[in-house]
């Protein structure tokens, strides 16, 4: 922009278009939106490969992978359309117009790439079995020991992983960001996000809004169990969001969801509890 501006003033000053300061300007201009395009499908190669194994699904590797080369595919057009424009220039107009068009048909390429990996994900998480038998069958022994075996192979699977996301959830009490969603979890504990997804629906049978709200109304309640120590005024509101809710409304209903009680009832039961331990004492 300064560049753009000076050259401009300079031509105003002037009172006319200097060819040679044109040409200068549009020539460094291009060098530069040429050097800064090619830093990022590069940039992003080699992060993809990095997090291949780790924070990136197959298919979100392989888009990544596709769209980046089709950038640097888009960039080539710059240096050949110089070398054919030096070459042929009676014919630069002609040239213009064809790398033009490759341009947007690659781009056209990107966006189809996109939309299609979206669907794949989509149709990937929603997977259901093809034939399921209409037939209504009791539960039997065998299916409980079904039902077992595969909670044993969950457990074989995700124990450990399972631990490190678990700790990392606490030590770092990353349920306290109320804006928290499961690709930054992913990224803050290095767990690919389908993992997680996997381990929660699967290993914990528990969402994962679920998940993090539990922890959320476990630091409320210690909270306010601390505060009933030390004869403190609590604040329910300032209390809910430090823990990581973003509105007093959903606090409410999780806590009761998952206590069977509101806020108010449950700290009333807390202090008659207390009051009758000092009674006894």
């Amino acid at each position: 922009m300064i560049a753009y501006f000076t050259v401009s003033c300079v031509f105003l000053i002037l009172n006319r278009v200097d060819k040679k300061l044109l040409d200068l300007y549009n020539d460094l201009s291009l060098s530069l939106i040429f050097i800064i395009n090619l830093y990022y499908p590069v940039k992003s190669i080699l992060i993809a490969n990095k997090n291949k194994k780790t924070l990136l699904h197959k298919i979100e590797y392989g888009v990544i992978i596709k769209i980046s080369c089709c950038i640097l595919f888009i960039e080539s057009f710059i240096p050949i359309s110089k070398i054919l424009q030096l070459i042929f220039p009676q014919d630069s107009n002609a040239i213009n117009i064809i790398i033009r068009s490759l341009t947007y048909f690659t781009l056209l390429i990107i966006c189809l790439l996109i939309i299609r990996k979206s669907f794949k994900i989509q149709n990937e998480n929603s997977l259901e079995p093809i034939l399921k038998p209409k037939i209504e069958i009791e539960k039997t022994d065998i299916s409980k020991e079904v039902v077992h075996l595969n909670t044993i192979d969950f457990e074989f699977k995700f124990k450990d992983l399972w631990q490190k996301l678990d700790e990392s959830v606490k030590r770092q009490q990353l349920f306290r960001d109320c804006d928290l969603t499961l690709d930054q979890l992913a990224t803050k504990t290095n767990i690919n996000k389908y993992q997680i997804s996997e381990m929660l629906n699967g290993y914990k049978n528990k969402s994962f809004y679920q998940y993090i709200n539990e922890y959320r109304i476990e630091y409320f309640k210690k909270g306010i169990e601390k505060a009933i120590e030390k004869n403190e005024n609590i604040n329910f509101l300032f209390l809910s969001y430090e823990a990581g809710f973003k509105s007093k409304s959903s606090f409410n209903r999780y806590f009761k969801e998952i206590n069977g009680k509101t806020p108010s009832e449950y700290y009333k039961n807390l202090i008659k509890e207390r009051n009758l331990e000092m009674v006894l004492r």
